[in-house]
């Protein structure tokens, strides 16, 4: 899977909704919202039929849960966070939902590497000190 990354949003975007970078993300990754019937609350749906992300702005706190999907479409476990989860966590999590179950945990660490736009070359030049005992 290739992730779109959508960078930073503009100043005060996050902070007036703490979602935006995750719809964003969404949106990227062609899952689209659809109208629950319930004001406040909206269910993105991939073309995959992997995962369900609903986002709840009716009820105190505001949330989002990540139901990973059985092969039949129905929901087998979820994650829920808060409106309070700072958005590259909530990344994390989005990618962390996505590629469960697939065999590949390397592939859930590029991907969220991918979308957190983390430079993995980059390595610290500093010495690792070895663990207690050795």
């Amino acid at each position: 899977m290739t992730c779109a990354s959508t960078g930073d949003p503009p100043d005060g975007v996050a902070a007036a909704d703490p979602f935006t970078l995750l719809q964003r993300e969404l949106a990227d990754l062609d899952y689209t919202p659809a109208d629950t019937g319930v004001p406040g609350i909206v269910t993105y749906t991939g073309p995959d039929g992997r995962m369900t992300a609903t986002v709840n702005r009716a009820d105190r706190p505001h949330h989002v849960t990540l139901a990973g999907l059985d092969l039949d479409g129905t929901p087998a476990w979820d994650v829920t966070f808060s409106a309070a989860t700072p958005p590259h966590i909530q990344r994390i999590l989005l990618y962390t939902v996505l590629h469960a179950g697939l065999g590949d945990e390397a592939a859930v660490l590029h991907t969220v590497v991918d979308a957190l736009d983390v430079d993995v070359d980059a390595e610290s030049t500093s010495a690792v000190a070895a663990p207690v005992g050795c």
